[in-house]
């Protein structure tokens, strides 16, 4: 009980209010997912995917509307988009309300495929996600977004999953000074091995132990970049959100 009401308060806390951090990131991830579907739908694809297994509730407390509210309105508004864009948003904690907030958008009728909406856990529950999505994705080109609270059930194994097919693309939250303070922590070490896999992080725990400021973020980016060609990433495109002086870092693989 006091874990959930943990969660809860900070999931309260944290919808409260858009932040400028979090208001960057949902006009990155809907400014590129509205070309990226613009540019594949136009080509004559008859099935353009996006995929957010941490969606969220939709909008904030203030009004603020986040990313999958802001990827809809984008693609209703489009001319071409509405007839082949499939979207599939996941959210174990709040399912409910975006599914409510989704079906009061103006236009959501015009979609050619209904938002869908699940409520799955993400983490052991991830193989039953995939199997839930794969029959409804088949091989069209997936755009999926991955923003977890911290890193729970970000692993190699789901990125694997979701780079398979051609043009298929993840864009993903990692956090750095989470990831970079567990490294060496036993407590976390299944999770850190299911990120990184149990070779790569032991090789990455005996170059850190001798590492510190930079040349330690490096080693862990370059660790990273390693996991993400091993499941098919060719293409890395890292970007960075700066707050209070600190640099968080996001990664856009293909």
């Amino acid at each position: 009980m006091a874990r959930k009401r943990k969660r809860s308060e900070k999931s309260q806390k944290f919808y409260a209010q858009q932040t400028a951090q979090s208001k960057v990131k949902a006009e990155i991830i809907t400014k590129y997912a509205a070309s990226r579907a613009t540019i594949i739908a136009g080509a004559g694809a008859t099935k353009v995917v996006h995929l957010d297994l941490w969606a969220g509730r939709g909008e904030y407390d203030d009004g603020a509307e986040s990313t999958p509210l802001m990827v809809l309105r984008n693609a209703i508004a489009d001319a071409i988009v509405p007839r082949s864009l499939m979207t599939i948003f996941n959210d174990k904690d709040h399912a409910v309300e975006l599914r409510a907030a989704i079906d009061a958008l103006p236009g959501i009728d015009t979609l050619a495929y209904r938002p869908e909406v699940l409520g799955m856990a993400v983490g052991s529950g991830t193989p039953a996600i995939l199997q839930k999505v794969r029959p409804m994705i088949g091989q069209a080109p997936t755009l999926t977004f991955l923003d977890p609270w911290g890193y729970t059930g970000l692993t190699r194994d789901l990125l694997r999953a979701l780079l398979r097919d051609w043009a298929c693309e993840v864009m993903f939250f990692f956090n750095f000074n989470r990831v970079n303070m567990d490294i060496t922590n036993e407590i976390v070490k299944p999770h850190m091995e299911a990120l990184f896999g149990p070779e790569r992080l032991a090789s990455l725990r005996a170059v850190v132990a001798e590492l510190e400021g930079e040349a330690r973020d490096r080693a862990v980016m370059a660790a990273l970049y390693e996991m993400v060609r091993e499941v098919g990433g060719e293409f890395i495109l890292p970007f960075r959100f700066v707050k209070d002086g600190a640099a968080r870092t996001r990664r856009r693989t293909t």
